[in-house]
């Protein structure tokens, strides 16, 4: 059953990005899960142990639920689902069974630093009440949202649920031969794996009430972020952040591996049973490559993001950091694209000058900020004589370009400049750099005034109004030389749909619907 598990782990869409399982976050996870796996284990004789190691189980308990409140409900998650299937071990009535539990040294062993941290939490924030909206409750619940947005970050983290996956073809021009060795690999290994794991698993000790509990967990880890305004703000923008609900997939995944070990009891025997484990095994493995591709294409997007971050940090470390906090400009300087998305009422100047703030007396705590780097970003070029449309290109030729995709056919400069690069020949001749562009104008604005330039040197200036218009800019065979090209698109000016009403606050410029480089 844990090399099935281990099969299905690559479906996880925010398994592999840098920043999002940091020391920081793994290490009280897994001291919590070692815990778990300790007291579990001392279950029989646990009033027989040590006051010392008891001592030490309950400190690792609380300092784990301390350092984040995800382990904390995460723990909860863990002894309900402990405590269910105690339950269904034991005879009698449920309330009999119930008392047997509750009277048991280890209920009160289990109960108690959870409580006393959950108090704690509790307190803390009723004395010190949090700013931030992704820590407190909506003012009015609706019922309808709240569960959509559970269910939305309990599905989100497989990659076969996300229609936008679907939405963009599978190319291998981007990626380098090493990775479409590991693409095989990952669908060999995680086919292999699922087949023989699946042959030999015919059936699951309380698979029946496993299954629910797991769908149930599922939701109960994802419900205290549905409450909230940020969460639930990002689900009406449909924008979720599935990062944040990354256990409801341990739990979803947990439910999916144990449904498959019951269905293997239905495998029948001999040929039969082969055929149809390899069938599954199969599906498991393509199932992995889809997901692995587009991890691989996230894990790049999360580069773009993990950048903002170690701008941040690296203003921080300036000997001019204190100087640059009073100047009140650090958005601009820290995420001059807009990469980081945020919610109505968030301050992000505030955010950043207190990040900032905390960095600089941390950041010789090498430990608790240490995130292995050893994604190696895949910079996105594109090729001469092939008409390219926005919408058919890799997540991660937005972003750390300057652009940003809207309602999927359009990208649209986030700021005033982006860039597009092309790979050319060292001789390339004269070419025309054909496409089709619009502007995002604000209320009441006509057309704004565009610039190409490449490499830094002016093409040509444009007009350009909300109907995309098809332009052909003529490339002299000079400015082609090397072997990049990087064409740079300028609007001044931008605006953004917070001018309509939204809640997205982006600045909207130059919009590029598609693009072709025609050597002459």
């Amino acid at each position: 059953m844990t090399l099935l598990l281990v099969s299905l782990q690559i479906l996880d869409y925010n398994n592999l990005p840098p920043n999002s399982y940091n020391i920081a976050f793994t290490l009280p996870l897994f001291l919590l899960i070692c815990g778990r796996f300790a007291v579990l284990k001392l279950d029989a004789t646990l009033s027989q142990t040590s006051k010392t190691w008891l001592f030490l189980l309950s400190a690792t308990f609380i300092v784990s639920y301390l350092i984040s409140d995800y382990i904390l409900i995460f723990g909860a998650s863990l002894l309900t689902m402990e405590y269910i299937l105690a339950l269904s071990h034991l005879e009698g009535r449920v309330h009999v069974r119930i008392n047997t539990l509750i009277r048991q040294k280890k209920f009160i062993f289990d109960i108690i630093p959870i409580t006393l941290v959950g108090l704690f939490y509790y307190s803390w924030r009723h004395l010190f009440p949090p700013s931030y909206s992704g820590i407190t409750f909506a003012k009015h619940y609706d019922f309808l949202l709240i569960f959509k947005t559970a269910l939305t970050h309990v599905l989100g983290g497989f990659s076969l649920t996300r229609s936008d996956l679907y939405n963009l073809d599978l190319s291998f021009d981007y990626l380098p031969a090493e990775y479409i060795v590991l693409l095989f690999c990952t669908f060999l290994f995680s086919t292999i794996i699922a087949t023989t794991s699946l042959y030999n698993l015919r059936g699951l000790d309380k698979g029946k009430l496993i299954i629910p509990c797991c769908i149930f967990l599922a939701l109960f880890v994802t419900f205290p972020l549905a409450l909230t305004p940020k969460y639930q703000h990002l689900q009406t923008e449909n924008m979720p952040a599935y990062v944040d609900s990354r256990f409801a997939y341990l739990w979803g995944i947990a439910g999916i591996t144990s449904l498959a070990c019951l269905a293997g009891r239905f495998f029948g025997e001999g040929k039969k049973r082969s055929i149809l484990s390899g069938f599954f095994g199969l599906l498991v493995g393509v199932a992995a490559t889809f997901s692995y591709y587009h991890n691989v294409d996230m894990c790049q997007v999360m580069l773009n993001h993990a950048t903002v971050w170690d701008r941040a940090r690296s203003i921080a470390s300036a000997p001019n950091a204190a100087e640059l906090l009073r100047d009140g400009k650090l958005t601009a300087s820290i995420d001059p694209f807009s990469l980081v998305s945020v919610h109505p009422g968030f301050d992000s100047e505030r955010y950043w000058q207190r990040y900032i703030s905390w960095y600089g007396q941390r950041k010789e705590d090498s430990i608790l900020n240490w995130n292995p780097k050893v994604f190696t970003p895949l910079p996105v070029n594109l090729k001469t004589g092939i008409a390219y449309t926005t919408k058919e290109l890799p997540r991660r030729f937005f972003g750390a370009s300057g652009w940003s995709l809207l309602k999927k056919m359009v990208a649209y400069s986030t700021g005033s400049r982006a860039f597009v690069t092309f790979r050319t020949d060292a001789a390339m001749h004269d070419s025309i750099l054909a496409f089709s562009a619009s502007a995002y104008l604000a209320p009441g604005e006509t057309n704004k005034a565009a610039e190409i330039r490449i490499n830094g040197n002016l093409l040509q200036s444009l007009t350009l109004d909300d109907k995309h218009r098809v332009f052909n800019v003529a490339v002299p065979g000079d400015m082609l030389h090397g072997e990049f090209a990087t064409f740079e698109f300028i609007v001044q000016h931008p605006s953004s749909p917070a001018d309509y009403g939204s809640h997205d606050n982006r600045r909207l410029g130059f919009g590029l619907w598609n693009i072709l480089l025609i050597p002459q």
